[in-house]
């Protein structure tokens, strides 16, 4: 008993022809012309290739600089440190070394830095009386993003807050959630590396206070905020020290940002060939069952 075995393959084609003046000629020379403009008309008028404004998912990477200010009020009493020597001369009688450490804490292995700690001490500074008033701080960061768009900037995270307490205090724990906001409410990549020069310009300011810097870093186009920060005091008997520690988590965030003109041509240009490909393959459906059901005066070429 045999059974048949494919030996070769020669595919049927059916040519459907007709005369250039004809009727049949005409509508395909039409569908060749609406292939290739309707698809420009339709991505030319659509909302994403005027996108001038556009936004994405990111989470951004964030180093710390090692640059910062901190001040603390006891009421009559104040400490004072940073990495600036211009404000270290004007607040040196209120000056006090701290010890610093800083950990980044990358929890998912993705060689994203998910959160950042930094932890001070200043040694030999409080009495059991001592009760604290106020503290104020900023720490430099620099801001990387470079999943869809090339963009770094420096700025600093500053806080003041207002301690109240029944009790004398010695611990300051602060944490909370960092995101970069901007004045425009979107990144423009011309800013790129703008403010590079920000510690220059701290340390040549000839106003050297702590009003003047808090202004200075709100008038900054692009901040990173801390949300849901929060800051818990306690105290620890027979301790002269006072220990503060900020942990900023690094979440992932919508990031919106300026289009640039090449990025308006891709998107554009990839609307285009999309609607195109659309677009002509209907047609030519289309025209095949024209042919086929002898809608036009077409016929088949042997």
């Amino acid at each position: 008993m045999s059974y048949l075995s494919e030996i070769y393959t020669i595919p049927v084609v059916k040519r459907y022809v007709s005369t250039t003046l004809s009727m049949a000629n005409f509508i395909k020379i039409n569908f060749r012309l609406i292939s290739f403009l309707l698809p420009l008309i339709v991505s030319f008028s659509s909302f994403g290739f005027w996108l001038k404004i556009n936004f994405y998912k990111e989470q951004p990477k964030i180093k710390f600089t090692k640059q910062y200010i901190v001040s603390l009020n006891f009421g009559d009493k104040e400490i004072f440190w940073s990495s600036f020597q211009n404000y270290n001369e004007m607040y040196r009688s209120h000056l006090v070394v701290p010890s610093l450490k800083f950990i980044e804490m990358d929890n998912n292995y993705d060689k994203i830095i998910d959160s950042i700690q930094i932890d001070m001490t200043f040694e030999n500074v409080t009495k059991n009386n001592d009760i604290m008033g106020k503290i104020f701080f900023g720490f430099l960061f620099e801001t990387i993003l470079d999943y869809r768009i090339n963009w770094k900037f420096k700025t600093f995270v500053m806080g003041e807050y207002f301690l109240f307490n029944n009790g004398p205090i010695n611990q300051i724990n602060c944490f909370g959630d960092l995101y970069l906001e901007s004045v425009n409410e979107y990144i423009d990549m011309k800013d790129i590396d703008s403010n590079k020069n920000i510690t220059q310009i701290i340390l040549n300011t000839t106003d050297i206070s702590l009003d003047w810097f808090s202004k200075y870093i709100r008038d900054i186009k692009y901040s990173l905020n801390g949300k849901k920060f929060i800051c818990n005091t306690s105290y620890f008997g027979n301790s002269s020290n006072i220990n503060l520690s900020f942990i900023y988590k690094i979440p992932e965030q919508v990031i919106f940002y300026k289009t640039s003109i090449l990025e308006l041509v891709k998107w554009g240009l990839i609307q285009y060939v999309t609607f195109a490909i659309l677009i002509r393959s209907f047609l030519n459906q289309f025209l095949k069952f024209l042919c086929v059901n002898n809608c036009l005066d077409t016929w088949i070429d042997k």
